[in-house]
């Protein structure tokens, strides 16, 4: 793996990748991706009834980190334009309707110089973390939706839907 940060060292970086790569595997591919110096973490949390109705329930800066594992989820993430969180929210809410999506989800973002790059779309990764009734109590706290998971389930599970709240409180759990 290679950072290069110039249109020259592109060619030299590649031979020497696709040359290492051949050695080790056999094989000569290899691929680039767009580096991000210093990215945040941030996920959009979703909820969606399989149907036309999908929400999110806001943004979680995760970036703070230890070996990889979260220390901190900050809601709302400080410093990110509330314009950008919501065009990229609805974005994920309107993936959720198009595939289909029932359940909760966590859509993965890294952002950096005011772009969002989608990292990945583990459905599950909210239930295995906290599992769905806390998954789902997190989000409705932070935004008002209601004082427990069984509100949203009713909400959701018939196709009522609800709007997107904005959060109006932060909460850090110990």
């Amino acid at each position: 793996m290679r950072v290069v940060y110039t249109e020259a060292a592109l060619l030299n970086a590649v031979t020497m990748t696709r040359s290492e790569a051949g050695a080790a595997f056999n094989n000569p591919e290899v691929y680039m991706e767009k580096f991000l110096e210093n990215p945040r973490h941030v996920e959009i949390q979703v909820l969606a009834d399989g149907g036309r109705n999908a929400v999110w329930l806001g943004e979680r800066d995760c970036s703070m980190q230890r070996r990889h594992q979260k220390v901190i989820e900050e809601a709302p993430a400080p410093g990110i334009p509330r314009r950008a969180i919501e065009r990229i929210g609805d974005r994920c809410a309107d993936a959720c309707r198009k595939m289909g999506y029932r359940g909760a989800g966590t859509f993965e973002f890294l952002f950096e110089n005011g772009e969002f790059y989608f990292s990945e779309f583990p459905p599950g990764q909210a239930v295995a973390r906290l599992g769905l009734a806390e998954a789902a109590t997190l989000g409705e706290f932070l935004h008002g939706l209601g004082s427990g998971n069984e509100e949203t389930k009713i909400k959701v599970a018939p196709g009522v839907g609800s709007q997107n709240a904005a959060p109006w409180s932060q909460k850090i759990p110990f």
